[in-house]
């Protein structure tokens, strides 16, 4: 196992959402089997998968990955009154859903 510090703290964030690696997978829009490798330790999360899996998760990307950092959510200040719950909503709709938002956006 490559990952392993990775893995377990994916499995212990998963858990404490009482949240399957296929359920992770729909929400986040990364494919099954990347969530499968990260939880597996064979792979390590992207910039921004791992910042994807932790906005869902509610916990630091960086302690995700491994890094000595606390585990509470990073705040992403808000630019724009709502922002936070833009992100949000946009995070928790299917990847469908989030392709059409971002087409209407174009």
């Amino acid at each position: 196992m490559k990952y392993e510090e990775t893995s377990k703290r994916l499995k212990i964030a998963l858990s404490d959402h009482y949240m399957k690696a296929q359920e992770l997978a729909d929400l986040s829009g990364i494919s099954k089997s990347s969530i499968s490798q990260y939880v597996n330790g064979s792979h390590k999360p992207s910039n921004l998968a791992a910042t994807k899996i932790g906005h869902i998760l509610s916990v630091n990307p960086l302690w995700l990955m491994g890094f000595d950092v606390s585990r509470e959510p990073v705040e992403i200040p808000a630019a724009v009154p709502g922002t936070g719950e833009l992100l949000d909503l946009f995070f928790r709709v299917t990847p469908v859903q989030r392709d059409a938002v971002i087409s209407l956006l174009r």
